[in-house]
This record gives C-alpha cells, sequence and structure tokens, in this order.
C-alpha cells in the first residue's frame, strides 16, 4: 500500500468592509491572525486550527500552540478540534481515559480562557 502524505490547511475568509485583517503568523494546521473592527474600534486574536488527528502529534501541537502568546488582547479559537473538554461530552465509545481531556484544558487555563457553550447537535 503506498503511503499518503496529509496536509492540512487552515482557511480564514473575511469581509474588508466591516472589519481590517493582519496575519500575525501561519503555520501548517493554524493560523493567528488580529482582526480589528473598523466602527467600533476593537482589536481580537482569531486562531483558527486543524488539530492533528494522529495521538502522537497532539501533545507537542497543543503544547505549541499554549507558548504562542502573541498579543494581549481577547482570543477567539476555532477550528477543527479532536479534543473533547470534559468526559461527559464524549458520546458513544466510553473507553476514555481522563487525559484525553489534559491538553485543550491545559491550553484553555495558559490563556485564562473559557469554552463557549455548544450549541445544536454535538458531535464527539
Amino acid at each position: 500500500m503506498p503511503s499518503v502524505k496529509i496536509i492540512m490547511r487552515v482557511w480564514v475568509l473575511w469581509n474588508n468592509d466591516n472589519i481590517s485583517v493582519q496575519v500575525l503568523l501561519k503555520e501548517q494546521s493554524v493560523i493567528h491572525i488580529l482582526i480589528k473592527d473598523k466602527f467600533i474600534q476593537k482589536e481580537c486574536l482569531k486562531s483558527a486550527i486543524y488539530e492533528p488527528a494522529q495521538e502522537i502529534e497532539k501533545g507537542a501541537f497543543w503544547n505549541h500552540l499554549t507558548g504562542i502568546n502573541i498579543l494581549d488582547v481577547p482570543r477567539c479559537v476555532i477550528g477543527d478540534l479532536y479534543e473533547i473538554e470534559c468526559l461527559s461530552d464524549k458520546i458513544g465509545d466510553t473507553h476514555l481515559s481522563l487525559d484525553k481531556v489534559v491538553c485543550m484544558q491545559t491550553f484553555f487555563n495558559s490563556i485564562n480562557g473559557e469554552s463557549a457553550p455548544t450549541l445544536g447537535h454535538l458531535f464527539t
């Protein structure tokens, strides 16, 4: 069977009429942008991420995100995440240990962040 290399990419799109955007850092699976609302003159940092699915890569990925302190402004992290926030979020397979929720929670704690509540159907 031939090996397959998977390239993870993150796209961020915006409307220049309402906001200005400055790309601060682009990496293979993360892009950090500074967003400024043109009308109220407020800024925030948005980190769009595509978390690796392979368990062996996750620790380094979350440690890297934790170590990035670009600006002292409100921050929004969105993306395709394989982590869950707490064991009760898991649907289906019950074979899950506490270490599966540590990476994301450690990251939230490091940025003094919190998770927004989920609306709609859960897909974990």
